[in-house]
């Protein structure tokens, strides 16, 4: 840190990705979005099963490793039903069908209305951009949020995709925490959790 009395922080947002679809979807979910999946679908499997399902499902990751990690938990449920079950929670269907159509022009729009250019009209494909899109939109917006009224307190360095790092005074922290404990409030899509980790120094 520039100041020697400041420590090194980073603030990301957790899940991101999966909350943007969440949130267009109308779905809520205040705790774990993987376990939620899990609970609600009533799909008998463990979270890290559950994360790589969504993966799987939102960003078109092949399924044969997910099928292998069943196999090795021993679990009834196959890799097609629990993505199909992932696409059902998160209504990736009605999704794919908006952005199939914008996508004839050669331009799909994200969920602020940014243009995105395509050249790759797969439904995942279409999905996974859209996503990731947005969700930097989101990721942006909040930290500009949050670096507006910690203006003073902190000293932003730089953001690294949905993750912003900063130096602070850690005797300063109580309205980061309070902040970090709110989570970003996005206009139009809802809540997204915040984490806040300190970084390791050396020298």
């Amino acid at each position: 840190p520039r100041n020697p009395k400041n420590k090194l922080y980073e603030i990301d947002f957790v899940s991101l990705e999966p909350r943007v679809a969440l949130s267009l979807a109308r779905v809520e979910v205040t705790g774990d979005v993987y376990t939620s999946f899990s609970e609600s679908s009533n799909m008998n499997v463990s979270r890290d099963v559950a994360k790589l399902a969504v993966l799987c499902a939102l960003y078109g990751a092949g399924k044969y490793r997910l099928e292998s990690v069943l196999s090795k938990e021993d679990s009834s449920i196959t890799a097609s039903k629990l993505i199909n079950s992932v696409i059902e929670y998160f209504q990736i269907k009605p999704l794919k069908e908006m952005l199939k159509e914008q996508a004839t022009e050669g331009i799909i729009k994200n969920c602020f209305g940014r243009p995105i250019q395509i050249d790759d009209d797969r439904d995942s494909v279409l999905v996974n951009n859209f996503l990731q899109s947005s969700a930097v939109d989101v990721a942006l917006a909040g930290f500009l949020d949050f670096c507006k009224l910690m203006n003073g307190s902190i000293r932003p360095l730089f953001i690294i995709h949905d993750a912003l790092l900063f130096e602070a005074d850690p005797k300063k922290l109580a309205p980061i925490l309070e902040y970090v404990s709110n989570g970003y409030e996005a206009p139009d899509l809802g809540l997204f959790p915040l984490k806040i980790t300190e970084l390791q120094t050396h020298g």
